[in-house]
Protein backbone atom coordinates (compact mmCIF):
# COMPACT_ATOMS: atom_id res chain seq x y z
CA UNK A 1 0.00 0.00 0.00
CA UNK A 2 1.25 3.47 -0.88
CA UNK A 3 0.56 6.61 1.21
CA UNK A 4 0.12 9.91 -0.43
CA UNK A 5 1.81 12.99 0.93
CA UNK A 6 -1.57 14.45 1.90
CA UNK A 7 -2.53 11.32 3.83
CA UNK A 8 0.78 11.36 5.63
CA UNK A 9 0.28 14.99 6.70
CA UNK A 10 -3.26 14.34 7.88
CA UNK A 11 -2.09 11.39 9.90
CA UNK A 12 0.60 13.45 11.57
CA UNK A 13 -1.90 16.14 12.47
CA UNK A 14 -4.23 13.58 13.89
CA UNK A 15 -1.50 12.14 16.04
CA UNK A 16 -0.59 15.61 17.27
CA UNK A 17 -4.23 16.32 18.07
CA UNK A 18 -4.60 13.05 19.91
CA UNK A 19 -1.44 13.73 21.83
CA UNK A 20 -2.70 17.21 22.73
CA UNK A 21 -6.01 15.81 23.88
CA UNK A 22 -4.27 13.20 25.98
CA UNK A 23 -2.12 15.93 27.53
CA UNK A 24 -5.18 18.06 28.30
CA UNK A 25 -6.99 15.08 29.78
CA UNK A 26 -3.96 14.32 31.93
CA UNK A 27 -3.79 17.88 33.17
CA UNK A 28 -7.51 17.96 33.92
CA UNK A 29 -7.23 14.65 35.74
CA UNK A 30 -4.36 16.03 37.80
CA UNK A 31 -6.39 19.14 38.60
CA UNK A 32 -9.36 16.96 39.49
CA UNK A 33 -7.23 15.00 41.94
CA UNK A 34 -6.02 18.14 43.69
CA UNK A 35 -9.03 20.42 43.48
CA UNK A 36 -12.78 20.46 43.84
CA UNK A 37 -14.30 20.71 40.36
CA UNK A 38 -17.91 21.37 39.35
CA UNK A 39 -19.48 22.25 36.01
CA UNK A 40 -22.53 24.46 35.40
CA UNK A 41 -24.69 25.41 32.48
CA UNK A 42 -24.71 29.09 31.62
CA UNK A 43 -27.91 29.38 33.66
CA UNK A 44 -26.18 27.98 36.74
CA UNK A 45 -27.56 24.44 36.67
CA UNK A 46 -25.17 21.76 37.94
CA UNK A 47 -23.95 19.38 35.20
CA UNK A 48 -21.39 17.34 37.14
CA UNK A 49 -19.02 17.52 40.12
CA UNK A 50 -16.00 15.51 41.15
CA UNK A 51 -15.51 13.65 44.42
CA UNK A 52 -13.45 16.44 45.98
CA UNK A 53 -16.23 18.94 45.50
CA UNK A 54 -18.92 16.56 46.74
CA UNK A 55 -16.86 15.70 49.83
CA UNK A 56 -16.25 19.35 50.70
CA UNK A 57 -19.96 20.27 50.41
CA UNK A 58 -21.20 16.99 51.90
CA UNK A 59 -23.47 15.93 49.01
CA UNK A 60 -23.67 13.03 46.53
CA UNK A 61 -23.78 13.74 42.80
CA UNK A 62 -27.41 12.60 42.63
CA UNK A 63 -28.38 15.21 45.26
CA UNK A 64 -26.89 18.14 43.35
CA UNK A 65 -27.07 17.26 39.63
CA UNK A 66 -29.64 19.46 37.89
CA UNK A 67 -29.95 21.77 40.89
CA UNK A 68 -29.07 25.45 40.67
CA UNK A 69 -25.82 26.80 42.06
CA UNK A 70 -27.90 28.94 44.44
CA UNK A 71 -28.31 25.91 46.70
CA UNK A 72 -24.74 26.61 47.84
CA UNK A 73 -25.31 30.23 48.94
CA UNK A 74 -27.24 31.71 51.85
CA UNK A 75 -30.73 33.18 51.28
CA UNK A 76 -29.56 36.78 51.59
CA UNK A 77 -26.94 36.43 48.86
CA UNK A 78 -29.26 34.35 46.70
CA UNK A 79 -31.81 37.18 46.59
CA UNK A 80 -29.25 39.93 46.02
CA UNK A 81 -28.60 41.93 42.87
CA UNK A 82 -24.92 41.04 43.13
CA UNK A 83 -25.69 37.34 42.80
CA UNK A 84 -27.79 37.85 39.69
CA UNK A 85 -25.11 40.00 38.09
CA UNK A 86 -22.54 37.32 38.96
CA UNK A 87 -24.28 34.77 36.72
CA UNK A 88 -24.96 37.29 33.99
CA UNK A 89 -21.25 38.03 33.90
CA UNK A 90 -20.38 34.33 33.59
CA UNK A 91 -23.03 33.90 30.87
CA UNK A 92 -21.21 36.52 28.82
CA UNK A 93 -18.05 34.45 29.05
CA UNK A 94 -16.34 36.61 31.68
CA UNK A 95 -14.05 34.99 34.22
CA UNK A 96 -14.44 35.42 38.00
CA UNK A 97 -12.17 34.39 40.88
CA UNK A 98 -11.78 35.01 44.60
CA UNK A 99 -12.65 33.71 48.04
CA UNK A 100 -16.27 32.69 48.44
CA UNK A 101 -18.42 31.64 51.35
CA UNK A 102 -20.61 28.66 50.45
CA UNK A 103 -23.18 26.61 52.37
CA UNK A 104 -22.78 22.83 52.47
CA UNK A 105 -25.26 20.15 53.35
CA UNK A 106 -26.97 20.74 56.66
CA UNK A 107 -26.08 24.45 56.65
CA UNK A 108 -22.33 23.90 57.14
CA UNK A 109 -20.30 27.01 56.32
CA UNK A 110 -17.55 26.38 53.77
CA UNK A 111 -14.96 28.81 52.42
CA UNK A 112 -13.32 28.18 49.05
CA UNK A 113 -10.61 29.80 46.95
CA UNK A 114 -12.10 29.37 43.47
CA UNK A 115 -12.20 30.44 39.85
CA UNK A 116 -15.29 30.36 37.64
CA UNK A 117 -14.13 29.67 34.07
CA UNK A 118 -16.54 30.03 31.13
CA UNK A 119 -15.70 27.38 28.48
CA UNK A 120 -15.94 28.60 24.89
CA UNK A 121 -16.92 26.58 21.78
CA UNK A 122 -15.14 26.73 18.43
CA UNK A 123 -16.95 29.96 17.56
CA UNK A 124 -15.78 31.62 20.83
CA UNK A 125 -19.15 31.44 22.47
CA UNK A 126 -19.47 30.30 26.09
CA UNK A 127 -21.45 27.12 26.56
CA UNK A 128 -20.67 26.08 30.16
CA UNK A 129 -18.82 27.19 33.29
CA UNK A 130 -16.24 25.09 35.12
CA UNK A 131 -15.28 25.99 38.68
CA UNK A 132 -11.96 24.93 40.19
CA UNK A 133 -11.89 25.33 43.96
CA UNK A 134 -9.77 24.68 47.04
CA UNK A 135 -11.27 24.32 50.49
CA UNK A 136 -9.76 27.09 52.65
CA UNK A 137 -12.20 26.83 55.55
CA UNK A 138 -9.52 25.89 58.09
CA UNK A 139 -7.17 28.63 56.92
CA UNK A 140 -10.02 31.12 56.95
CA UNK A 141 -10.98 30.18 60.49
CA UNK A 142 -7.37 30.44 61.67
CA UNK A 143 -7.04 33.78 59.93
CA UNK A 144 -10.28 34.99 61.52
CA UNK A 145 -9.00 33.80 64.90
CA UNK A 146 -5.69 35.63 64.43
CA UNK A 147 -7.41 38.75 63.20
CA UNK A 148 -9.85 38.63 66.10
CA UNK A 149 -7.04 38.31 68.61
CA UNK A 150 -5.11 41.15 67.00
CA UNK A 151 -8.23 43.30 66.97
CA UNK A 152 -8.79 42.58 70.66
CA UNK A 153 -5.18 43.47 71.45
CA UNK A 154 -5.54 46.62 69.39
CA UNK A 155 -8.55 47.67 71.45
CA UNK A 156 -6.75 47.15 74.76
CA UNK A 157 -3.19 48.15 73.93
CA UNK A 158 -1.12 50.70 72.07
CA UNK A 159 0.25 49.12 68.88
CA UNK A 160 2.86 50.47 66.48
CA UNK A 161 4.68 48.81 63.57
CA UNK A 162 8.25 49.57 62.43
CA UNK A 163 10.49 48.55 59.59
CA UNK A 164 13.67 46.74 60.64
CA UNK A 165 15.60 50.01 60.56
CA UNK A 166 13.11 51.66 62.95
CA UNK A 167 10.89 53.61 60.56
CA UNK A 168 7.25 53.90 61.58
CA UNK A 169 4.85 52.02 59.27
CA UNK A 170 1.58 52.31 61.18
CA UNK A 171 0.15 52.93 64.65
CA UNK A 172 -3.26 52.44 66.20
CA UNK A 173 -5.40 55.06 67.94
CA UNK A 174 -4.35 53.95 71.43
CA UNK A 175 -0.70 54.58 70.65
CA UNK A 176 -1.38 57.91 68.96
CA UNK A 177 -3.50 59.05 71.91
CA UNK A 178 -0.84 58.09 74.45
CA UNK A 179 1.90 59.95 72.57
CA UNK A 180 -0.22 62.92 71.45
CA UNK A 181 0.44 62.58 67.71
CA UNK A 182 -1.61 61.92 64.57
CA UNK A 183 -0.55 59.14 62.20
CA UNK A 184 0.41 61.66 59.51
CA UNK A 185 2.84 63.30 61.94
CA UNK A 186 4.83 60.15 62.66
CA UNK A 187 4.45 57.80 59.66
CA UNK A 188 7.85 57.39 58.00
CA UNK A 189 9.63 58.96 60.98
CA UNK A 190 12.21 57.05 63.02
CA UNK A 191 11.38 55.57 66.41
CA UNK A 192 14.03 57.88 67.88
CA UNK A 193 11.48 60.74 67.95
CA UNK A 194 10.11 59.00 71.07
CA UNK A 195 13.37 58.97 73.09
CA UNK A 196 15.44 61.71 74.71
CA UNK A 197 18.54 63.05 72.96
CA UNK A 198 21.02 61.38 75.33
CA UNK A 199 19.57 57.91 74.79
CA UNK A 200 19.12 58.53 71.05
CA UNK A 201 22.88 59.01 70.56
CA UNK A 202 23.91 56.17 72.87
CA UNK A 203 25.51 52.83 71.92
CA UNK A 204 22.75 51.16 73.95
CA UNK A 205 20.04 52.54 71.65
CA UNK A 206 21.94 51.53 68.51
CA UNK A 207 22.38 48.02 69.93
CA UNK A 208 18.63 47.90 70.72
CA UNK A 209 17.71 48.23 67.03
CA UNK A 210 20.48 45.90 65.92
CA UNK A 211 19.02 43.16 68.11
CA UNK A 212 15.53 43.71 66.74
CA UNK A 213 16.94 43.63 63.20
CA UNK A 214 18.38 40.19 63.92
CA UNK A 215 14.93 39.03 65.00
CA UNK A 216 15.57 39.17 68.77
CA UNK A 217 12.62 39.97 71.02
CA UNK A 218 12.81 42.73 73.63
CA UNK A 219 10.46 43.70 76.44
CA UNK A 220 10.43 45.79 79.59
CA UNK A 221 9.48 49.15 81.01
CA UNK A 222 10.58 52.08 78.86
CA UNK A 223 10.62 55.84 79.26
CA UNK A 224 9.42 57.58 76.09
CA UNK A 225 8.95 61.22 75.10
CA UNK A 226 5.53 62.24 73.76
CA UNK A 227 4.63 65.29 71.72
CA UNK A 228 5.64 68.50 73.45
CA UNK A 229 8.30 66.78 75.58
CA UNK A 230 5.86 65.05 77.93
CA UNK A 231 7.41 62.07 79.75
CA UNK A 232 5.49 58.82 79.18
CA UNK A 233 6.25 55.39 80.69
CA UNK A 234 5.17 52.18 78.95
CA UNK A 235 5.29 48.45 79.62
CA UNK A 236 5.98 47.09 76.15
CA UNK A 237 7.26 44.24 73.99
CA UNK A 238 9.06 44.65 70.67
CA UNK A 239 8.23 41.66 68.48
CA UNK A 240 10.12 40.93 65.22
CA UNK A 241 7.72 39.37 62.69
CA UNK A 242 9.15 36.57 60.55
CA UNK A 243 8.40 35.77 56.91
CA UNK A 244 7.87 32.25 55.55
CA UNK A 245 11.62 31.70 55.48
CA UNK A 246 12.04 32.65 59.11
CA UNK A 247 13.60 36.01 58.35
CA UNK A 248 12.37 39.15 60.17
CA UNK A 249 10.73 41.75 57.97
CA UNK A 250 9.12 44.15 60.47
CA UNK A 251 8.77 44.85 64.20
CA UNK A 252 5.46 45.21 66.04
CA UNK A 253 5.36 46.81 69.48
CA UNK A 254 2.52 46.15 71.91
CA UNK A 255 2.44 48.58 74.81
CA UNK A 256 0.44 49.63 77.87
CA UNK A 257 0.92 53.07 79.36
CA UNK A 258 2.12 52.89 82.97
CA UNK A 259 2.99 56.53 83.61
CA UNK A 260 0.75 56.91 86.67
CA UNK A 261 1.93 53.63 88.20
CA UNK A 262 5.60 54.54 87.68
CA UNK A 263 5.16 58.00 89.18
CA UNK A 264 3.28 56.53 92.14
CA UNK A 265 6.09 54.02 92.71
CA UNK A 266 8.67 56.79 92.46
CA UNK A 267 6.71 58.93 94.92
CA UNK A 268 6.46 56.01 97.36
CA UNK A 269 10.18 55.31 97.09
CA UNK A 270 10.91 58.99 97.68
CA UNK A 271 8.56 59.01 100.68
CA UNK A 272 10.26 55.95 102.17
CA UNK A 273 13.70 57.52 101.76
CA UNK A 274 12.53 60.84 103.23
CA UNK A 275 10.87 59.02 106.17
CA UNK A 276 14.08 57.10 106.88
CA UNK A 277 16.05 60.35 106.80
CA UNK A 278 13.51 62.07 109.06
CA UNK A 279 13.61 59.17 111.52
CA UNK A 280 17.41 59.36 111.67
CA UNK A 281 17.24 63.13 112.32
CA UNK A 282 14.62 62.64 115.04
CA UNK A 283 16.77 59.95 116.66
CA UNK A 284 19.56 62.51 116.85
CA UNK A 285 17.19 64.96 118.56
CA UNK A 286 16.49 67.13 115.49
CA UNK A 287 12.71 67.54 115.14
CA UNK A 288 12.80 70.56 112.83
CA UNK A 289 12.58 68.71 109.50
CA UNK A 290 9.44 67.53 107.64
CA UNK A 291 8.70 65.47 104.52
CA UNK A 292 7.89 67.62 101.49
CA UNK A 293 4.40 66.97 100.08
CA UNK A 294 5.27 68.37 96.64
CA UNK A 295 4.27 65.96 93.87
CA UNK A 296 2.68 63.48 96.29
CA UNK A 297 -0.97 62.46 96.02
CA UNK A 298 -3.41 59.88 97.34
CA UNK A 299 -2.18 57.32 99.86
CA UNK A 300 1.46 58.44 99.58
CA UNK A 301 0.48 62.01 100.47
CA UNK A 302 -1.63 60.74 103.40
CA UNK A 303 1.29 58.64 104.64
CA UNK A 304 3.67 61.62 104.56
CA UNK A 305 1.12 63.85 106.27
CA UNK A 306 0.77 61.24 109.01
CA UNK A 307 4.54 61.06 109.55
CA UNK A 308 4.77 64.85 109.63
CA UNK A 309 1.92 65.03 112.16
CA UNK A 310 3.67 62.48 114.37
CA UNK A 311 6.86 64.53 114.32
CA UNK A 312 4.82 67.68 115.04
CA UNK A 313 3.36 65.98 118.12
CA UNK A 314 6.78 64.85 119.29
CA UNK A 315 8.17 68.34 118.73
CA UNK A 316 5.32 69.95 120.70
CA UNK A 317 5.68 67.49 123.56
CA UNK A 318 9.41 68.02 123.87
CA UNK A 319 8.97 71.79 123.63
CA UNK A 320 6.35 71.77 126.40
CA UNK A 321 8.56 69.68 128.67
CA UNK A 322 11.51 71.95 128.04
CA UNK A 323 9.37 75.03 128.60
CA UNK A 324 8.15 73.84 131.99
CA UNK A 325 11.56 72.51 132.96
CA UNK A 326 13.08 75.91 132.32
CA UNK A 327 10.25 77.95 133.84
CA UNK A 328 11.82 78.29 137.27
CA UNK A 329 10.77 75.05 138.95
CA UNK A 330 14.35 74.04 139.55
CA UNK A 331 15.13 77.44 141.05
CA UNK A 332 12.04 77.29 143.26
CA UNK A 333 12.98 73.86 144.48
CA UNK A 334 16.57 74.81 145.14
CA UNK A 335 15.43 77.76 147.17
CA UNK A 336 13.18 75.45 149.16
CA UNK A 337 15.96 73.00 149.92
CA UNK A 338 18.21 75.87 150.95
CA UNK A 339 15.55 76.97 153.46
CA UNK A 340 15.38 73.44 154.79
CA UNK A 341 19.11 73.15 155.16
CA UNK A 342 19.34 76.53 156.87
CA UNK A 343 16.73 75.41 159.38
CA UNK A 344 18.21 72.00 160.03
CA UNK A 345 21.92 72.43 159.84
CA UNK A 346 24.17 70.54 157.45
CA UNK A 347 21.65 68.11 156.02
CA UNK A 348 23.23 65.77 153.47
CA UNK A 349 21.19 65.07 150.29
CA UNK A 350 22.67 61.92 148.83
CA UNK A 351 20.63 61.84 145.60
CA UNK A 352 19.77 64.39 142.94
CA UNK A 353 16.75 66.65 143.30
CA UNK A 354 14.95 66.06 140.04
CA UNK A 355 12.18 68.04 138.40
CA UNK A 356 9.99 65.58 136.54
CA UNK A 357 8.24 68.23 134.46
CA UNK A 358 4.63 69.30 134.14
CA UNK A 359 1.92 66.97 135.36
CA UNK A 360 -0.87 68.85 133.61
CA UNK A 361 -1.61 72.24 132.12
CA UNK A 362 -2.47 73.39 135.66
CA UNK A 363 0.42 74.99 137.63
CA UNK A 364 1.44 71.75 139.40
CA UNK A 365 4.94 70.32 139.33
CA UNK A 366 6.12 66.89 140.43
CA UNK A 367 9.39 66.87 142.39
CA UNK A 368 11.10 63.75 143.69
CA UNK A 369 13.39 64.06 146.73
CA UNK A 370 16.01 61.63 147.86
CA UNK A 371 16.28 62.13 151.68
CA UNK A 372 19.25 59.81 152.20
CA UNK A 373 21.23 60.77 155.33
CA UNK A 374 18.66 63.32 156.44
CA UNK A 375 16.77 60.60 158.22
CA UNK A 376 19.89 59.45 159.96
CA UNK A 377 20.58 62.96 161.10
CA UNK A 378 17.19 63.37 162.69
CA UNK A 379 16.46 59.76 163.56
CA UNK A 380 12.87 60.23 162.50
CA UNK A 381 12.60 58.45 159.11
CA UNK A 382 10.36 55.41 158.96
CA UNK A 383 9.03 53.25 156.12
CA UNK A 384 5.60 54.71 156.48
CA UNK A 385 4.06 55.51 153.09
CA UNK A 386 0.73 57.10 152.37
CA UNK A 387 -1.17 57.44 149.11
CA UNK A 388 -1.51 60.87 147.55
CA UNK A 389 -5.11 61.71 146.74
CA UNK A 390 -6.69 64.32 144.51
CA UNK A 391 -9.08 66.92 145.88
CA UNK A 392 -11.96 64.44 145.53
CA UNK A 393 -10.05 61.92 147.69
CA UNK A 394 -9.35 59.69 144.69
CA UNK A 395 -5.92 58.01 144.63
CA UNK A 396 -3.58 59.39 141.97
CA UNK A 397 -2.17 56.31 140.21
CA UNK A 398 1.44 55.54 141.15
CA UNK A 399 1.92 58.44 143.59
CA UNK A 400 2.94 57.95 147.23
CA UNK A 401 4.00 60.34 149.97
CA UNK A 402 6.80 59.12 152.23
CA UNK A 403 6.24 60.34 155.75
CA UNK A 404 7.38 59.70 159.32
CA UNK A 405 5.81 58.94 162.66
CA UNK A 406 5.44 62.55 163.77
CA UNK A 407 2.54 62.74 166.18
CA UNK A 408 1.35 66.05 164.94
CA UNK A 409 0.00 67.12 161.61
CA UNK A 410 2.61 68.44 159.26
CA UNK A 411 1.90 72.08 158.64
CA UNK A 412 2.91 74.36 155.94
CA UNK A 413 1.13 75.88 153.04
CA UNK A 414 3.16 76.30 149.85
CA UNK A 415 2.07 79.73 148.72
CA UNK A 416 4.70 80.21 146.07
CA UNK A 417 8.39 79.73 145.39
CA UNK A 418 10.32 77.87 148.03
CA UNK A 419 9.42 75.03 150.34
CA UNK A 420 8.60 75.65 154.04
CA UNK A 421 9.02 72.57 156.18
CA UNK A 422 7.62 71.81 159.62
CA UNK A 423 10.11 71.46 162.50
CA UNK A 424 12.07 68.22 162.57
CA UNK A 425 10.28 66.79 159.48
CA UNK A 426 12.27 64.44 157.26
CA UNK A 427 10.60 62.95 154.21
CA UNK A 428 10.61 62.29 150.44
CA UNK A 429 7.46 63.36 148.69
CA UNK A 430 5.66 64.57 145.57
CA UNK A 431 4.80 68.21 146.10
CA UNK A 432 2.48 70.43 144.16
CA UNK A 433 2.73 74.16 144.27
CA UNK A 434 -0.36 75.80 145.71
CA UNK A 435 -1.30 72.62 147.59
CA UNK A 436 -1.32 71.60 151.25
CA UNK A 437 0.35 68.26 152.08
CA UNK A 438 -0.42 66.70 155.47
CA UNK A 439 1.05 63.60 157.10
CA UNK A 440 -0.94 61.81 159.80
CA UNK A 441 -0.21 58.80 162.03
CA UNK A 442 2.04 56.03 160.68
CA UNK A 443 0.52 53.95 157.87
CA UNK A 444 -2.41 56.33 157.55
CA UNK A 445 -3.28 58.13 154.32
CA UNK A 446 -1.75 61.46 153.45
CA UNK A 447 -4.29 63.71 151.83
CA UNK A 448 -3.49 66.22 149.16
CA UNK A 449 -6.14 68.89 149.07
CA UNK A 450 -5.46 70.46 145.69
CA UNK A 451 -6.90 73.92 145.40
CA UNK A 452 -6.49 73.97 141.61
CA UNK A 453 -6.99 71.28 138.94
CA UNK A 454 -6.74 67.63 139.97
CA UNK A 455 -3.26 66.21 139.38
CA UNK A 456 -2.85 63.89 136.39
CA UNK A 457 0.54 62.33 135.91
CA UNK A 458 1.60 61.39 132.33
CA UNK A 459 2.43 57.71 131.76
CA UNK A 460 6.02 58.50 130.86
CA UNK A 461 6.57 60.10 134.31
CA UNK A 462 4.97 57.39 136.46
CA UNK A 463 8.03 55.13 136.44
CA UNK A 464 10.09 57.92 138.01
CA UNK A 465 7.76 58.35 140.97
CA UNK A 466 8.47 56.83 144.39
CA UNK A 467 5.93 53.98 144.59
CA UNK A 468 4.95 51.63 147.36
Amino acid sequence: MFWTKKESTDSARQRETEALLLDMKGQLAAIGKAQAVIEFSLEGRILTANDNFLRVLGYSLEEVKGQHHSMFVDPVERASVEYRLFWEKLGRGEYDAGQYKRVGKGGKEVWIQASYNPILDASGKAFKVVKYATDITDQKMRSADFEGQLAAIGKAQAVITFSLDGRILSANDNFLKAMGYSLDEIKGQHHSIFVDSAYRSSAEYRSFWERLGRGEYDSGQYKRIAKGGKEVWIQASYNPIMDMNGRPFKVVKYATETTEQVKAAQALQSAVEETQKLAAQAKDGDLTHRISLAGKTGSVEALCQGVNALVDTMHDSVARINRYAQSGVDADFQRGTTDYQNANGDANWTGPNKCLGPISEAPFYAVRLYPGDIGAATGLVTDTHARVLDRDDRPIGGLYACGNDIQSVMGGVYPGPGITLGPGLTFGFLAARHATVRAQQPASAALTNARDEALTLPVELQSSVHAK
